[in-house]
């Protein structure tokens, strides 16, 4: 048997936003995919995930409604807006990842990766991760942005413990903390205009 792959069904929905045309919001799942020569039909296909990212696209962020935008997507899309456009500091934290953020690209903002518990610990949100980010910098995104924090409710040191975790995930991944618990990556340079 085949080692198993990822697969990233990126357009299981899509939603535009009338206010904020250069806002997409993309929801995906993720499908394991076991291959066998030997078995008649040859592959196994087991949906393991799913998630959601919204991106942004420059000119969007530069028509000075980014605020407004990306405080409609959740809380946790506005907690990135003030860590990243709130003020200088800010901006110089996205130039340390993404010199390119500023010239041309877009954002992508990353606001869930869910996988099943049984099928967690296999790398398969990290498998995920990478075609993405590799998907959106061909459209042309420079940035990826996400702020860790569990799905389930948890409170005190469960919750800190929850956190740290995923902290550690994402850097796995390839992203750094950059100011106010807020984690981001540059992602290369690419031709387009996103």
């Amino acid at each position: 048997m085949d080692a198993p792959n990822i697969e990233v069904d990126l357009c299981t929905s899509l939603t535009h936003f009338d206010d904020f045309p250069g806002m997409r919001h993309w929801h995906f799942g993720l499908t394991l995919v076991e291959c066998d020569d030997a078995a008649e039909g040859g592959e196994r296909r087991l949906v393991v995930g799913k998630g959601d990212v919204v991106t942004l696209s420059r000119r969007q962020i530069a028509a000075d409604d980014v605020y407004e935008a990306l405080d409609s997507v959740d809380e946790d899309a506005s907690r990135i807006v003030q860590a990243l456009f709130a003020d200088e500091e800010g901006e110089e934290a996205i130039q340390q990842v993404s010199e390119d953020f500023s010239v041309c690209g877009g954002l992508l903002y990353v606001d869930q990766l869910f996988i099943a518990p049984e099928h967690r610990g296999n790398g398969y949100g990290l498998d995920a991760m990478n075609q993405l980010l590799e998907l959106f910098a061909d459209m042309g995104v420079t940035l990826a942005v996400c702020y860790p924090a569990p799905f389930e409710e948890r409170a005190g040191v469960a919750r800190a413990d929850a956190i740290a975790s995923l902290q550690r995930y994402w850097s796995q991944a390839g992203f750094v903390e950059i100011r106010d618990d807020v984690f981001a990556q540059g992602l290369r340079e690419v031709a387009t205009d996103f």
